[in-house]
């Protein structure tokens, strides 16, 4: 049995590490990432609302990852994450996931089109809005603040 110098045994395990992690990159690489731009100006929707009423959103969306957004595995995810007290809350009252109807290529924008109805309980609320693949959040999350009003 043959022995390696101590040297070149570092120096060959150091090129097998390295090319370990180089596969690994290209793997992901060539999975490529998931990335989403979503500004508070792209969010159309009314800042007080009443209670019981039903309003239209629109939302505008760049794909800004290195994968393109394929129907209905994509959605924009609407949460509430505070209701008028102040507390945390997971309410879906005007919270719908609305998913892609066609596909989204790199760098081009969508546009969604919705409606919500807001809640019965007056106050304000806070929403957090993103993309999703599934129910994994990616890209910008961008937070909105709507006040319900009584009649």
């Amino acid at each position: 049995m043959q022995f390696l110098p101590k040297k070149k045994l570092l120096t060959g395990l150091a090129v097998a590490a390295v090319s370990a992690v180089s596969v690994l990159s290209l793997a992901a690489f060539a999975q490529g990432h998931l990335d989403a731009e979503l500004r508070s100006g792209d969010i159309r929707m009314p800042a007080t609302m009443k209670a019981g009423q039903k309003y239209d959103v629109a939302v505008k969306v760049k794909n800004v990852g290195s994968v393109q957004w394929q129907g209905r595995d994509f959605q924009l995810m609407s949460k509430i994450s505070r209701g008028p007290s102040g507390a945390p809350t997971q309410r879906d009252e005007f919270t719908p996931h609305v998913y892609l109807k066609d596909c989204v290529d790199t760098n081009a924008r969508t546009e969604f089109h919705y409606k919500v109805e807001a809640p019965t309980w007056t106050g304000n609320w806070e929403l957090t809005m993103s993309m999703a693949k599934g129910n994994s959040r990616f890209g910008d999350i961008v937070k909105k603040t709507v006040k319900v009003v009584g009649d």
